[in-house]
């Protein structure tokens, strides 16, 4: 059974604070339909592809409906609707993009079969591509603009991966020979796949990893760390694979999620599962440029509980960030260039929504930035009842102030725009006695002194 892949950017950071600030930009992506963008592949920091469907309850599984597609090209300044290229009923596998004009869509047309399309044009043409996967097409990604590689399920000769050296104009089946023979029933999920330099890795039903060291020509396999099926949630910048795995109910809540890291592909294996675990681990993105990895948890779709965390130490501790946002799957262009869609509750009538992020106190929290030099004054510390934060600084700029605890949770966040001083009061009467981190962030840098509580 193949599973849904949503692989988003980000959606907004939206917060109540002082003038209602936001550091996201809230964007329309004019889709036709109410449906939430879940796909978003932005290349780069000015181009964007969005995509977004409906689950549809009435029909089998594996089936969506009201495929609503869009594009950027000025930063999410404005959006542009595209027809969606393909009929329905089907199942969208993957989406991939070089930039704003050139992109691939991998689909599963229930009437004519296995397509991959591409367009050079932003979507106003679509050319199907001269490749024949017989079995279920998981994935079409180019790592440039002529090198690709196309994943189906097994057939009878096994995997069913096929390169191109030449856009897409010839594929070449990969001979059998190099790819590790599946196992019983083994298949590969949808779009869950990831990317570094030359290198590609897919994850698979029973919980093995396939990885490519060279534009998918040959393979290895490797055992993730249950023998279950996993989620391959990330491949940071270093080649650590970072695996998931998440019990829940049947309706999603109460989960309890294990986190693993291999940095010998399979090798061995660390169990970095945080304390606080009682989330869905729904994604974790290397933020390129620097050496940060973000994650998006939540408690179950319907909770409403969400959150974003920071690390700086590949998963080892985390920093809850922000509670408030509807987080799902992250992508960065970089540290200051970011792009999402908007979670969409069930009976949620208003429109669909793109989040657009253009710099904030974020960046210094991504880059992990200690240059923050203004006139600062927490007292007092220690405290038993109260502590006031207090800033002066030349010119205005947007702050963010975060208290967590020794084990990286959110205690209180609180946001500031444009401004060149402030004075903010937190009270931490009903706070266990213990040390506590308090952050001060703006764009250019942050100061993270240690709160004690007596």
């Amino acid at each position: 059974m193949k599973s849904i892949i949503f692989t988003l950017c980000f959606i907004a950071l939206t917060i109540t604070q002082k003038a209602q600030a936001q550091v996201w930009q809230l964007q329309d992506p004019k889709f036709p339909y109410k449906t939430t963008p879940y796909d978003v592949f932005c290349p780069n920091s000015t181009d964007a592809w969005t995509i977004g469907w409906e689950l549809d309850s009435a029909a089998v599984l594996l089936t969506e409906v009201n495929y609503t597609l869009s594009r950027t090209t000025d930063g999410g300044q404005s959006w542009e609707n595209i027809t969606f290229p393909h009929g329905e009923p089907g199942y969208f596998s993957s989406l991939s993009a070089l930039n704003g004009d050139t992109a691939w869509i991998a689909y599963v047309d229930y009437a004519t079969g296995n397509q991959l399309i591409k367009t050079i044009d932003g979507g106003q043409n679509w050319t199907l591509q001269p490749v024949v996967v017989n079995s279920w097409i998981n994935t079409g990604h180019f790592f440039n603009d002529v090198i690709g590689v196309t994943l189906g399920d097994p057939d009878s000769l096994g995997f069913e991966i096929y390169t191109t050296n030449d856009g897409g104009d010839t594929w070449e089946r990969v001979d059998n020979n190099t790819i590790p023979a599946p196992m019983t029933d083994e298949v590969g999920f949808s779009g869950f796949y990831e990317v570094v330099g030359t290198e590609i890795w897919f994850e698979t039903s029973i919980g093995r990893v396939f990885h490519s060291p060279d534009y998918g020509h040959t393979w290895s396999v490797f055992d993730g760390p249950l023998p279950m099926a996993q989620s391959l949630v990330a491949v940071d910048n270093e080649k650590t694979v970072y695996m998931a795995y998440t019990a829940a109910n049947a309706d999603g809540s109460s989960p309890v999620t294990s986190l693993h890291r291999t940095s010998d592909n399979g090798i061995s294996w660390e169990d970095i599962t945080p304390l606080d675990n009682g989330w869905w681990i729904v994604d974790i993105e290397p933020v390129p440029g620097t050496n940060t990895i973000i994650a998006s948890l939540n408690a179950g779709f319907t909770t409403g509980l969400f959150e974003t965390r920071i690390s700086y130490d590949r998963g080892s501790t985390w920093h809850t960030i922000d509670n408030t946002s509807l987080i799902l799957y992250l992508d960065f262009a970089d540290a200051q260039s970011g792009f999402a869609g908007k979670w969409r509750f069930a009976g949620d009538l208003s429109s669909s929504l793109v989040y657009n992020y253009t710099g904030s106190p974020l960046t210094s929290l991504l880059r992990n930035t200690t240059l923050l030099n203004l006139d600062v004054n927490i007292s007092p510390n220690p405290t038993t009842d109260n502590v006031t934060i207090a800033l002066t600084s030349e010119v205005d700029e947007d702050y963010w102030i975060l208290l967590n605890d020794i084990n990286g949770k959110l205690i209180e966040k609180k946001s500031y725009t444009n401004v060149s001083e402030f004075s903010h009061t937190m009270d931490v009467r009903a706070l266990p006695a213990g040390s506590y981190s308090l952050t001060i962030a703006n764009k250019h840098g942050l100061r993270t002194e240690k709160l004690m509580k007596l």
